[in-house]
């Protein structure tokens, strides 16, 4: 038996764009801009630009943005390799351009994840999004998605016309891709980011997991680009999955033979975390449904549970797992509704 799905690269539509954005698009529009272009002369036509040696871990700043003082400056750090440094020159134009980005403006290279959201903070993610849009317009990137034959490919053609770093070309066509897409930013075998289209339910591998351990039934063998010291796992959803034939045996039998071993503590533990995983995925069908979907959310919540907890890890990779899953589906699927 195969559960067959449904996915296309083709007739992707636009996503909403900011008020940023739009700056960007009649910016890009009024100056006749194409990809590629010179960022520097356009950087250079707005403002004094200077490279500095930074004693702080910081890309650029940008000053006196439409002050009195005559015309900005943009300072842009050194160490800057040309990718990110090409990012770095549309961002401190972003603030130029932005009509409320005023006073100077300071651009750390990395603003964390857990950073309070403050004032700052907003004005940073709005120039970041004013030169994503600059530097990859989202009309140009959808174009180049739609006629790419995976998902790497588009991200390997963003990257080398745009001239963006591996992770910005990544980034960009995540946010405009079509579901059923999965990326991980991998380093010396550990994860260092994931990323997923809108519409992708599957679970993301987690930061920090080794590469060989990720396993995803759902998805095809990954395409890998490797830019750098960084590879980029691409996994694209599969059309179809075959489903087993029913295993003899009680659901609730099986997942007791695979916990016999476990020690008493351990045992009630796992089969409360085996039971919520697999039982909230069933239960969101109705008594009678179909074998085929219920198997494929089940599939969808086991993947990348690479858990810390031994116990469940063992559980899970039990060979008789996929009867225990088989069988509470396979029973589920018997029953009528209302009984």
């Amino acid at each position: 038996m195969h559960i067959s799905r449904t996915g296309s690269m083709r007739s992707l539509k636009e996503t909403p764009v900011t008020k940023e954005e739009r700056f960007a698009q009649r910016f890009s529009m009024l100056r006749g801009l194409s990809i590629p272009f010179d960022i520097e002369k356009v950087a250079k036509s707005l403002a004094d630009l200077e490279e500095k040696n930074f004693p702080l871990e910081i890309d650029g700043l940008c000053l006196d943005v439409k002050g009195r003082h005559g015309r900005p400056k943009i300072w842009i750090s050194k160490s800057l390799r040309s990718r990110r440094r090409n990012f770095t020159l549309a961002h401190e134009i972003g603030h130029i351009v932005i009509p409320w980005h005023t006073g100077s403006i300071v651009d750390e290279m990395d603003i964390q994840e857990s950073s309070e959201v403050s004032y700052y903070v907003e004005l940073e993610r709005e120039a970041d999004r004013f030169a994503a849009e600059l530097l990859m317009p989202q009309t140009w990137t959808i174009s180049l998605i739609e006629r790419a034959e995976h998902m790497q490919n588009a991200m390997r053609a963003v990257y080398d016309i745009a001239k963006v770093s591996a992770q910005a070309a990544a980034l960009r066509v995540i946010q405009l891709g079509p579901a059923g897409f999965v990326v991980s930013a991998v380093r010396d075998d550990l994860i260092e980011w994931s990323g997923k289209t809108s519409g992708t339910t599957t679970r993301l591998p987690n930061r920090g997991d080794v590469i060989s351990n990720i396993s995803m039934p759902t998805h095809h063998d990954p395409r890998i680009l490797a830019l750098g010291q960084t590879r980029y796992y691409w996994w694209k959803e599969r059309e179809e999955l075959e489903i087993p034939a029913r295993p003899s045996g009680e659901w609730r039998d099986i997942l007791e033979t695979i916990v016999s071993d476990f020690p008493i503590d351990k045992k009630h533990k796992v089969k409360q975390r085996v039971n919520a995983i697999v039982g909230g995925a069933v239960r969101h069908h109705s008594k009678g449904s179909a074998v085929e979907p219920m198997y494929w959310a089940i599939q969808k919540a086991l993947e990348n549970r690479n858990d810390y907890d031994p116990w469940l890890s063992t559980a899970l990779s039990n060979s008789l797992f996929t009867d225990y899953v088989l069988a509470r589906i396979y029973e589920r699927s018997e029953h009528h509704q209302g009984d």
